[in-house]
């Protein structure tokens, strides 16, 4: 997944779910530090899919986006990428002041918050790659 497949994604996601940030988490989230990694030969250039969470939370919100945006949905099949819709239980998971690491950027009509990871930084690292969190990942 590219930068630019993970933005768009990231503004279906939010033109469906109106007035709600989205989270995005796992890998993809990557791309908002280190857009290189989706290059071609990059290690994400193979991933399909972006793991988003809705904020605030709700059901109806999260199945209508799995039903527009999901895998194997007309939007994965025309674009070639998709998101997969997690629960906010999974936002229990994450390490203690996971929010307070947040920086805040302007996306469009959205705010939006990117966590950045740093290299050097073994927890960060390995936090990045399998929680890293990113809410509304687009480029300045």
């Amino acid at each position: 997944m590219t930068l630019s497949a993970l933005q768009h994604l990231i503004r279906s996601a939010q033109a469906l779910a109106e007035e709600r940030s989205v989270l995005v988490l796992g890998s993809a989230s990557l791309l908002a530090s280190f857009p290189d990694l989706g290059d071609p030969q990059g290690p994400l250039a193979s991933t399909f899919d972006a793991d988003i969470c809705p904020e605030p939370f709700d059901e109806l919100t999260a199945i209508m986006l799995d039903e527009a945006l999901g895998e194997d949905r007309a939007y994965y099949r025309i674009h070639g990428y998709h998101a997969d819709i997690l629960r906010d239980s999974i936002l229990e998971t994450l390490p203690a002041g996971w929010r307070e690491r947040l920086r805040w950027r302007r996306s469009g009509n959205h705010d939006a918050v990117n966590q950045p990871v740093s290299p050097g930084h073994a927890h960060g690292c390995v936090l990045g790659q399998l929680l890293g969190v990113v809410r509304a990942a687009t480029a300045s």
